[in-house]
């Protein structure tokens, strides 16, 4: 029989200068990504002519595809798009997470408390 070489997957991570986004990125590589998946890195600016603004993406991005490559060994893309800083996130994250027909996963900020913040009795627990 022959084998069959396995394609990988993409996955898409919203990137911005903070510390939420850094620990979703990081929750990417440990829970998701395999040696074939490419991780895609989308940062928002609001105007792709601000060079400090642009360079310092730039940075974060090149900073982030060796630490994917370092730590889980897959293929990093980056995107730079002009809009809104949060654009992939709340009520466009909340609109992608109903209407996707791809598995989206949203990561808490680190340290929440999942069961303590929404009010969840002990019997929820895992």
């Amino acid at each position: 029989m022959k084998s069959e070489r396995r394609r990988g997957r993409d996955i898409v991570v919203a990137i911005d200068h903070g510390p939420n986004s850094k620990h979703a990125f990081d929750w990417a590589l440990i829970h998701l990504c395999r040696l074939a998946d490419t991780i895609h890195l989308v940062h928002a600016i609001p105007d792709m002519k601000n060079v400090l603004v642009y360079e310092a993406t730039e940075g974060l991005l090149e900073k982030l595809a060796v630490e994917a490559l370092q730590v889980a060994m897959v293929k990093t893309a980056a995107r730079i798009v002009e809009g809104e800083p949060g654009v992939l996130q709340g009520s466009v994250g909340e609109y992608c997470l109903h209407n996707c027909r791809v598995p989206i996963i949203i990561v808490p900020e680190k340290g929440f408390r999942f069961y303590t913040e929404l009010g969840l009795s002990q019997e929820w627990r895992l």
